[in-house]
């Protein structure tokens, strides 16, 4: 058969509707590039500026938080110190500590906090035990089943409280959550404190006893010869004849006193329970 005889396909025409359908599709594609390519260019020219200005505002901030509890249902206290802010610990990049439940998180987990606290002061004193008695079995309690880990969260001191009554392991600030915890459980007044320095940041508490102030730390000491130190119900004196002894620890207690009640101007005496270890 002659090839001008043959039948010719005729080439397949598109319906407008499929027109209109790749148009749209097309403009889609075109306005994805063009938002992308816009947010890639704000990166580039804005996000180093905004990192270098972040790390500066970090390191040149000023003062340390002084937080007072006045009761549970007392409000957070502040005021900053005219020194430099101690440096952030070597092992986490939490901000800085807060007395009160002021998160969210702290907030729903209060309760359940509370909860952990007084199975660990049911486990570790009974109801005959005097105030003094039931806060040094606690004190030993986290001070003797903790293991350090030197990490915690410090976004809020309820929710690490609770982690810490839970995995027992953490760093300074978990015992100081911890004690923190038990501590306004069994009715006593605290106070929050943070090193003033140093090259990592510490924490521990003073507690209010008999109407005097005195330090409190459950965290241990690595060194040998502070095997049988321990921080609790201190008074500054002794901290500060403490800091005279150190060497790589010196500076261990440091903190604005100006900032804080002064303690009691004499040890306290406990007998029988300081041949406890």
């Amino acid at each position: 058969m002659p090839y001008s005889s043959r039948k010719r396909k005729k080439k397949k025409e598109i319906s407008p509707r499929r027109k209109l359908i790749g148009k749209i599709v097309l403009a889609f594609i075109c306005l994805w590039l063009c938002i992308g390519a816009f947010f890639l260019l704000k990166q580039i020219l804005f996000d180093e500026d905004s990192t270098s200005a972040a790390a500066e505002a970090d390191t040149s901030s000023k003062g340390i938080p002084y937080l007072e509890l006045i009761s549970s249902e007392s409000s957070m206290q502040t005021a900053e110190s005219t020194q430099e802010a101690a440096s952030t610990e070597d092992t986490t990049t939490e901000p800085e500590t807060t007395a009160e439940p002021t998160t969210a998180e702290d907030l729903s987990r209060y309760d359940e906090m509370e909860r952990l606290a007084r199975e660990v002061i049911r486990s570790s004193t009974s109801d005959s035990d005097s105030d003094l008695y039931k806060l040094y079995n606690t004190y030993w309690w986290i001070k003797n089943r903790m293991k350090y880990t030197g990490t915690s969260n410090k976004n809020g001191w309820v929710a690490e409280a609770i982690h810490g009554f839970e995995t027992l392991s953490g760093d300074c600030y978990t015992h100081f959550a911890m004690m923190k915890a038990v501590m306004r459980v069994m009715g006593f007044e605290t106070i929050d404190i943070q090193r003033l320095g140093g090259e990592t940041r510490h924490y521990w508490n003073l507690v209010k006893y008999n109407g005097e102030w005195y330090h409190i730390d459950s965290c241990p000491r690595s060194v040998d010869k502070d095997k049988y130190w321990y921080c609790f119900l201190r008074t500054d004196e002794e901290l500060i004849e403490w800091d005279k002894q150190q060497d790589e620890a010196k500076g261990y207690y440091n903190f604005d006193s100006s900032l804080y009640p002064a303690t009691a101007t004499a040890p306290l005496n406990l007998g029988s329970m300081q041949s406890r270890k």
